[in-house]
């Protein structure tokens, strides 16, 4: 299942992720079995099944979707689920995230502070807290949601989510997601229209 999502195992070793990490993040191997991933794949993919849900990604809709380990991280996985699922941001780091995909991610300036990136280093990323207050995007939201527009996007999350996250119409067509793609994502055409998205 995770290689047909585009995981390669040198990306996801990495990470450096283990059954005992997995285990220390209160997700048991029986559990894990249950979800229908072999204990091999989730530990070479560091990714825990309650760390998906959290992020609004069933294992159906991250299939269709096709995403690589770049794109869930982009996709949702927030600070705190990734902490729960075991990731440091060294790990992430060694991942292949940087300071700027995090940002990208709708990490708030306080939440990456605690994980040790300076303000310094954030607003080098172009991420000013005013910029995201212009977005519509209270500081509250953000670190609710932890997720950008395309990532919320590119995961298939919800309507509800999205307007949860305070995501407008405009703000998706911005981003330039097709009908197909957002289909792709497990977003029905009916849903979207029902968001206010158009086919065209």
């Amino acid at each position: 299942v995770l290689s047909r999502a585009g995981l390669s195992r040198a990306v996801l070793s990495r990470a450096g992720l283990s059954r005992a990490v997995l285990n220390r993040a209160g997700l048991s191997t029986a559990a894990l079995n249950r979800a229908g991933l072999s204990t091999a794949a989730l530990n070479r993919a560091g990714l825990s099944t309650a760390a998906l849900n959290r992020a609004g990604l069933s294992t159906a809709a991250l299939n269709r979707a096709g995403l690589s380990t770049a794109a869930l991280n982009r996709a949702g996985l927030s600070t705190a689920a990734l902490n729960r699922a075991g990731l440091s941001t060294a790990a992430l780091n060694r991942a292949g995230l940087s300071t700027a995909a995090l940002n990208r991610a709708g990490l708030s300036t306080a939440a990456l502070n605690r994980a040790g990136l300076s303000t310094a280093a954030l607003n080098r990323a172009g991420l000013s807290t005013a910029a995201l207050n212009r977005a519509g995007l209270s500081t509250a939201a953000l670190n609710r949601a932890g997720l950008s527009t395309a990532a919320l996007n590119r995961a298939g999350l919800s309507t509800a989510a999205l307007n949860r996250a305070g995501l407008s119409t405009a703000a998706l067509n911005r981003a330039g997601l097709s009908t197909a793609a957002l289909n792709r994502a497990g977003l029905s055409t009916a849903a979207l229209n029902r968001a206010g998205l158009s086919t065209a």
